[in-house]
This record gives C-alpha cells, structure tokens and sequence, in this order.
C-alpha cells in the first residue's frame, strides 16, 4: 500500500515546486517516522507518520499569503479515502497541527517536528529558502538583500530552539545555528553568502526542479561554503541520520 501511495503521490505532485514537491514530502515522511521510532513508537505509529508527512503539503501555493493547511487537510482526506487507508483521525490531526507549535504530546507532533527541524532548519534549508524567495510570488517585487532579510529574520525568529520539546532542543540547536550564522554572514556582506543566495535564487525564479541535484552540482568557492554544501547532502542523503540520533535526549 506504501509503495502504491508514494507512486501516487509522485505523479500528482509533478507540478510542484522543487522545495514542496514530492522530495520534500517524502524527506518529511521519513523524517517523521524515524522521530517516532527513535521515541520508541510500535510501527503502526510510524507508518501513519510516515503516511502524514507524505501528505502534508498536498496544496502548497508558491506564496505565504495564504494559509494552505486547509486545502492540504482536504486533500490528504481524499487521498486517505481512495486508498481506505486507517485511522484517519490520527493522520490528518498531524496535518492540521504542522505549521505551528503546540502542547501536544509527541505523538501528536511528528509531522510538524519532521518538517521544521529537518527541512525548515541545519544546512539544507539554506539552499531551500534561497531557492524559495525566487520562486515566491511574494518576493517578485522585492530585492534578494531584502527578501534574505525578509524571510531569514521571520523563520529564525519563529522556530527558535527553546521552543520545541526539552528533549528535542539540543537538536533543534544543532540545526538552527546553521541557517543563523549564515544569516550573520549575508547581513556582513559577505561575498560566499551573498554568491550561494544568489545563485539558488536565480534556480527558483527559473523554477528549476532538482534541488538536491542542484545543490550537488554548485561549486562554492569559499570553505565555509563548501561545508554548508558537504553537510547538507549528508541529510539529503539520510547518512546525516545516526548524527542527529545521539542529539536527542531520551
């Protein structure tokens, strides 16, 4: 049924952007099933985490103006009809509650956690969001410096490490220093941040599709750079997994 539901999925989300489309659900669909495994979850739960981040983001205009969880919810509950998948319940409340922090309990949260502190957070995400004020309908209008500004501020303001659950913050940490001292870089005017932002810009306005291919071929020119690049294939690549497992504290 997995393998039915991710062929499924990849046809329909062809047309989607390279940082929301199919790559990102399923990089979120693990994610969330490798958080409920590592907090000792039986394999249903994962399985239905795994069914939530794959499904997430099923409706995801290229703009923050709206708020498309909504329109996700409708669609993940189409998809969970059409393969009469169960326990509905369960994996459409990890998708109503993915954009925001909340109280829950884990098991509530692997969705949000997955697509946060993997795809939003760590080195990956400078790549991405670079990627995405290119693409963004909201930036079309707006200089590179000033959507950087824009978007780095808001998003590292939003998800700050202390925020997430205690066993989770030393992980958070980890990750959220990477697109931070980046940011630092860039206000510094530094010309390796300013030539990596630039240039991943330039992918999402001409809407180039494989963002981890992309990222493989950049030549950076700079070693801090170089490092950003090494560590963010390392996630992309799942190998960077068995790091960020001694990060959280059980």
């Amino acid at each position: 049924m997995i393998q039915d539901l991710e062929k499924y999925i990849f046809n329909r989300t062809k047309n989607l952007s390279a940082v929301h489309g199919f790559e990102h659900l399923k990089r979120t669909a693990i994610g969330a099933k490798w958080l409920a495994h590592i907090f000792g979850k039986d394999k249903s739960e994962q399985e239905h985490a795994y069914i939530a981040g794959l499904i997430h983001d099923l409706k995801r205009p290229a703009t923050e103006k709206a708020d498309h969880t909504k329109t996700s919810v409708d669609e993940a509950q189409k998809v969970l009809n059409l393969f009469k998948i169960e326990n509905k319940k369960y994996i459409i409340h990890l998708i109503e509650t993915h954009r925001n922090f909340s109280k829950s309990p884990l098991s509530l949260q692997w969705v949000f956690l997955a697509d946060k502190i993997l795809e939003q957070s760590g080195a990956y995400i400078i790549f991405r969001r670079s990627y995405y004020i290119g693409e963004c309908t909201d930036y079309r209008n707006t200089s590179i410096d000033e959507a950087v500004h824009i978007q780095w501020a808001a998003r590292l303001n939003k998800f700050k490490p202390d925020k997430f659950p205690p066993p989770l913050q030393h992980f958070a940490l980890y990750q959220y220093k990477w697109p931070f001292e980046f940011f630092q870089a860039f206000k510094k005017k530094e010309k390796w941040a300013h030539e990596l932002v630039e240039t991943f810009f330039r992918h999402g306005r001409q809407k180039k599709t494989d963002l981890q291919k992309l990222i493989a071929l950049y030549e950076p020119k700079h070693p801090k750079a170089e490092m950003i690049k090494s560590e963010a294939l390392a996630y992309l690549s799942e190998e960077k997994y068995k790091d960020f497992a001694k990060m959280i504290d059980l």
